[in-house]
């Protein structure tokens, strides 16, 4: 049976986003990593493949999914849900590359057992990481890591949102929870970082009848509708960008 490893960086030791996990979803955010290193892509499987995985339910693989996409440990991307950084951290190993010719030609060739104390005893782990990327990903990263992102502009965002959709309830209350949601939207990907795009997102929204209560429900119950902390939440927000509550 082949043998699947993925890396795991012993910062987590002072990321706070690691560390103020519960100890369940701790287990579960690792366990989550050792499915996606078995995979040829960092796409987490479909929730009830995942739950099937994690000998959990579909609704517990939900939970946990959305809990760690509010920590920042997951990120949506347009093509789906996966580990934060994961392609940067999980570089592909090397033996033979063009990485390993320039470490060889400024350090001189490594003598054969050299190479096998560096490797995991298979010869697939890399003797150097990637060129640049050297630094961590806790909160406490240095100047000399890439840029930081932009400071998600919350008031800037509730006010878009009552001023493009002034019939959804209105948000006078926008505590840590539902800043950790948006500003984990936010974060997920550069195209957000910018108020225009918000800004299009809530007129997407608004095209939406279901979202904007123009619908009638079936059992004659008040129309469901839509509000920004309803919204940034991760399983809901990846099903408005796709547009499944326009069709």
């Amino acid at each position: 049976m082949a043998t699947f490893w993925f890396r795991m960086y012993s910062e987590v030791l002072e990321d706070p986003k690691v560390q103020r996990l519960s100890a369940e979803n701790f287990r579960y955010w690792v366990n989550i990593l050792c499915v996606v290193s078995r995979q040829n892509t960092p796409k987490l499987p479909a929730v009830d493949d995942l739950a099937f995985m994690l000998r959990v339910s579909e609704k517990t693989a939900s939970r946990v999914i959305e809990e760690l996409v509010s920590a920042n440990l997951l990120d949506v991307t347009d093509s789906g849900i996966e580990p934060h950084n994961w392609q940067k951290r999980q570089y592909k190993s090397d033996v033979s590359t063009e990485r390993v010719k320039r470490y060889r030609a400024k350090n001189g060739t490594l003598h054969e057992t050299d190479v096998k104390r560096f490797s995991n005893g298979e010869g697939n782990v890399n003797v150097t990481p990637p060129d640049t990327d050297t630094d961590t990903d806790t909160d406490t990263e240095t100047a000399s890591s890439s840029p930081r992102t932009p400071a998600c502009p919350h008031e800037a965002i509730l006010t878009l949102y009552h001023e493009t959709l002034p019939n959804l309830t209105r948000h006078t209350v926008w505590n840590e929870p539902r800043r950790r949601n948006l500003q984990a939207r936010w974060r997920e990907s550069t195209k957000r970082q910018t108020l225009d795009w918000w800004k299009t997102f809530f007129g997407h929204v608004a095209a939406s009848d279901f979202l904007m209560g123009r619908t009638q429900s079936r059992d004659g119950r008040p129309p469901f509708q839509a509000d920004l902390e309803w919204l940034t939440k991760p399983g809901n927000f990846a099903k408005v960008v796709e547009g499944k509550y326009h069709q």
